[in-house]
């Protein structure tokens, strides 16, 4: 079984346009006013210790996600793929903004973790 292609193998996804970063970064912050109605944006040990007492554990893992997400469009590496570096494409981020690989290795690691539970 192959990985689903969104786009042509043979060519990496175009890099993210200032209007679609903008978008992405307006919806990742909309999101976390949801969940987080006075968010404070702190790095410290202590805001991430008080979401842990506040917010329950799945809505407190999607606010650090999208942390995380906001602190990479502000180093500039949103949109770069954790597994292999590649350009994550602007229709998979559009549709889950805080993910940190592309289709590719998504896929790959799905694969990797069902034929582990096979063996096991």
């Amino acid at each position: 079984m192959s990985a689903p292609t969104v786009y042509d193998e043979t060519q990496c996804p175009p890099p993210l346009a200032a209007d679609q970063l903008a978008k992405i970064r307006r919806e990742l912050e909309q999101e976390l006013y949801r969940i987080i109605p006075e968010k404070r944006r702190r790095s410290d040990t202590g805001f991430r210790a008080e979401l842990a007492q506040t917010l329950s554990p799945r809505p407190r893992g999607l606010a650090l996600q999208i942390i995380d997400a906001l602190r990479r469009i502000e180093a500039g590496t949103f949109g770069l793929c954790a597994g292999c570096d590649g350009i994550i494409s602007y229709e998979r981020l559009s549709a889950i903004p805080e993910t940190t690989v592309c289709a590719e290795c998504s896929w790959s690691r799905e694969r990797s973790f069902h034929q582990r539970k096979e063996i096991a």
